[in-house]
Order: structure tokens, then C-alpha cells, then sequence
């Protein structure tokens, strides 16, 4: 697995690079995502509330997959949207293996 990162408005650091890829290996290492373009911004500069944002974007099988998470802390959203990802890979995946095992209709 791959992931890149990128930062807006000089968010990105190297403990914040180092925690993502961290955090994304060790949850997703065993789905089937190859890359992951991990966004991180925060919308207010230095004022206070809710305004880190993450967003990871990936494609599987064809289809684009992005999750977003805002948060005051940048720590947080990066954790829930790896865990999000996770629900949706995992999700797809079982979804692509009903389709594999339905039987076939008769007519």
C-alpha cells in the first residue's frame, strides 16, 4: 500500500506524516487498497473549532472511494477516517464476494 499525503496551508509535518502512515498501514495493510491519497487542511488557520479536515481517497475494483472527517484535532479526524475506510473497504469486499457466490437466476 501506498499513501501520499498532502497538506494545505503548511499543515503537513513530519510527526503528522509519520502518525498517518502509521495509522493507515496498520489498519488497512490487509485490504486490497493500493493507493491512498490522504489530504489533511485545516480551513481556519489559527482560530479555534472544528476545522481540521481529512480526506482519503482511494479507487477499488473501478470504483472511487473517498471518506472525509472534520475535527479539532488533526490526530483524530486522521484516526477516523482510517477507521472509515476500513467499514467501506471491508463493505466492498464483502459485497464483490455475494456477487461471486449468488447462484444464478432460472427463469
Amino acid at each position: 500500500m501506498k499513501i501520499q499525503l498532502r497538506g494545505k496551508k503548511k499543515l503537513l509535518s513530519p510527526s503528522i506524516e509519520q502518525f498517518a502512515e502509521s495509522t493507515f498501514d496498520a489498519k488497512l495493510s490487509k485490504l486490497s487498497a493500493d493507493v491512498i491519497e490522504l489530504t489533511v487542511m485545516d480551513h481556519n488557520g489559527p482560530k479555534k473549532g472544528v476545522d481540521k479536515e481529512c480526506i482519503a481517497r482511494t479507487t477499488v475494483s473501478g470504483r472511487k472511494v473517498i471518506v472525509r472527517e472534520r475535527h479539532d484535532d488533526l490526530y483524530t479526524a486522521i484516526q477516523i477516517v482510517a477507521q472509515k475506510l476500513k467499514r467501506v473497504l471491508l463493505n466492498l469486499r464483502g459485497q464483490q464476494r455475494r456477487m461471486r457466490t449468488a447462484a444464478p437466476r432460472a427463469l
